[in-house]
């Protein structure tokens, strides 16, 4: 006896009461008439002290997880970056994020400045950031935004570094 699937229409030949043509299909037809009693109860679990607690749990195991995938596999995120980069430089929200991180480290290196500097340390400064040749950056030897310490915006505080090392050191002291 041949009878048409109740969710995907396919036509099958099984047991005479069957409605479904695989369990699939029963369960997804399920899914489809109780979706609204599904949701709720996901509300309500996410909500509770114990899915609040799961939340947490699941968000840090995702972190580790991507941070393992991506010490694992720098080419491919770098790769990523970039497309992500390309993708998203000429928007609003891109170009919003982009200058608030740069003011906020025009606001460090200025906060970083102390008021005894004299002329000279100032054209010091100066001296270094134009001598600085292409490839390389000046960076700070102990960073002005730090985790454990902060460094001031003084000549004596920089140095010159090849870009890929100065982005691999980061906000860190080595």
């Amino acid at each position: 006896m041949e009878k048409s699937c109740l969710n995907c229409g396919v036509v099958f030949n099984r047991h005479p009461n069957a409605k479904f043509c695989s369990i699939e299909c029963k369960d997804a037809k399920w899914q489809l008439d109780n979706w609204d009693k599904m949701l709720e109860a996901a509300e309500k679990y996410r909500k509770s002290p114990k899915g609040q607690e799961f939340l947490k749990k699941d968000r840090i195991n995702n972190a580790t997880r991507s941070k393992l995938w991506k010490q694992a596999n720098p080419e491919r995120t770098r790769e990523i970056d970039k497309q992500s980069y390309e993708r998203n430089k000429d928007t609003e929200v891109f170009k919003k994020r982009h200058n608030f991180l740069e003011a906020n480290r025009r606001a460090a290196k200025l906060k970083a400045t102390p008021n005894w500097l004299t002329e000279e340390h100032k054209l010091q400064i100066r001296a270094i950031y134009d001598s600085c040749p292409e490839g390389f950056h000046v960076d700070h030897v102990i960073p002005l935004q730090g985790r454990e310490v902060r460094g001031l915006h003084v000549p004596w505080n920089l140095q010159l570094l090849p870009w890929k090392l100065n982005l691999k050191k980061s906000n860190k002291v080595e």
